[in-house]
């Protein structure tokens, strides 16, 4: 199946791995959590097929309580020869210093499959820094800050119109600039995750809106019932210069053929008759 934009795959499941794809994609991106280390250490042959595509990310909001973590993981899995990643906040740059901090006591946290041991210098390879649409970058200024950060790329935010976006990609960029064209953005995220939440389940508004609470990252996320997509703009998109687009199943339990009828249906109605949001590109920002 022809696409007209270099597009990215990015997931916070590995069970997501078991989706039918319409093209192979360029670059699978695996959001690094708990849960998705202990299934890397598991099912470290699963990647095979992407080994020098595959970029790690952080989680847009890191709480205190788990930086030890994703600090040991960094060095662990820069160790193994994992060198892409991409950061949600720009903060998150601090997490890839030449060498991991550990706790006072001298004690670590356990890492499944890792050797117990301290964490000692992390590879000399050279490292690869993306930015997330978190970084809600709008404007060509913030693209030149981010590459005089040390980043390699970026994506411009999804709250982006048509207009704003062409403003953008008119200038001479010094990064190549993305865009997630397809998933389930959190609405919000909440530090609190509460037992008494009703997650998994459907929230409507009084303007009809369906909105489902997700536990991730030991906090709340409220994300919408049906996905947003700019897949039947990508011809659009390609022309104007974004450099790649992704594709993000996180939050979402997809079906075994998600993508390849997302894709097939492009600039048609989306599931059961009901044309997917596609925020505000086709609106206005403000």
């Amino acid at each position: 199946m022809q696409f007209p934009l270099e597009w990215w795959l990015k997931i916070d499941d590995f069970e997501s791995l078991k989706v039918q794809l319409p093209t192979p994609p360029s670059r699978l991106i695996i959001t690094l959590s708990r849960q998705t280390f202990a299934q890397y250490s598991r099912q470290r042959k699963r990647l095979t097929l992407y080994r020098r595509r595959l970029v790690w990310a952080l989680p847009p909001v890191i709480l205190e309580a788990d930086l030890l973590f994703y600090r040991e993981a960094i060095v662990h899995l820069r160790g193994s020869g994992y060198n892409t990643w991409q950061i949600g906040h720009i903060g998150q740059r601090l997490l890839f210093e030449t060498v991991a901090q550990v706790p006072e006591s001298g004690e670590e946290i356990p890492l499944p499959g890792r050797k117990k041991g301290r964490v000692g210098q992390v590879p000399t390879e050279r490292l690869l820094l993306f930015g997330d649409y978190t970084l809600n970058v709008l404007n060509s200024m913030s693209v030149q800050a981010l590459a005089g950060l040390g980043l390699s790329n970026a994506q411009l935010a999804i709250e982006t119109d048509r207009q704003n976006l062409f403003d953008v990609l008119g200038h001479k960029n010094a990064l190549p600039m993305g865009m997630t064209i397809y998933g389930l953005p959190p609405l919000f995220t909440a530090r609190l995750a509460s037992p008494f939440f009703k997650y998994d389940q459907p929230l409507v508004s009084p303007k009809g809106e369906v909105i489902v609470l997700k536990q991730c990252w030991g906090q709340t996320v409220a994300v919408a019932d049906l996905p947003f997509s700019l897949l039947p703009y990508s011809t659009e998109l390609a022309a104007r210069g974004v450099a790649f687009a992704v594709v993000d199943l996180s939050h979402m339990h997809p079906r075994s053929d998600e993508l390849v009828v997302a894709f097939r249906q492009s600039g048609q109605p989306g599931r059961g008759g009901r044309r997917l949001s596609t925020f505000n590109y086709t609106g206005t920002l403000l």
